[in-house]
């Protein structure tokens, strides 16, 4: 069964309301086995370079160089959640310091990681962002696919 879901505040920044019950019901559905695509506004995307960590459902949600990203939250190399260093505007793992670029890319011998970040698909629909929360694409598996998730907000 696919489903759609439409949340203004996606993914949330705060603990309560209709967007926090998007994200669970999402990733409830998504653990049953459902395709779960959920639409978001771009304003709601932020409007700089940063990222937003939904530690809820394990989804990373990236906005660099107009471009905009969906990350698994966990590390490749054994699934520790990562970290984003605004200062050095990177990724990193707490527990091996393995380092990614903001688009997921591995920093070449940095911690234990061999791969890039996992990518979730998402792809623009109007003025909207989709992310579909039940595949994710590794760098050394399906490179074209993890190369493709990707969403150019200047297009």
């Amino acid at each position: 069964m696919r489903i759609l879901q439409v949340a203004n505040g996606y993914p949330h920044r705060a603990y309560g309301g209709v967007e926090l019950h998007t994200h669970r019901l999402a990733r409830s559905l998504a653990l049953r086995g459902h395709e779960i695509s959920v639409f978001t506004r771009h304003s709601d995307v932020a409007v700089a370079d940063g990222t937003v960590i939904d530690k809820a459902n394990e989804v990373v949600l990236t906005r660099w160089q107009n471009k905009v990203y969906a990350f698994g939250l966990a590390c490749p190399h054994q699934n520790t959640a990562l970290r984003w260093s605004d200062k050095e505007h990177q990724f990193e793992c707490p527990k091996h310091h393995s380092r990614f670029e903001p688009d997921g890319v591995y920093i070449k011998d940095s911690g234990r990681a061999t791969r890039a970040m996992d990518r979730l698909p998402i792809h623009r629909d109007g003025n909207n962002v989709v992310v579909t929360l039940d595949k994710l694409y590794q760098e050394d598996e399906d490179e074209a696919a993890w190369k493709a998730a990707v969403v150019n907000l200047s297009a």
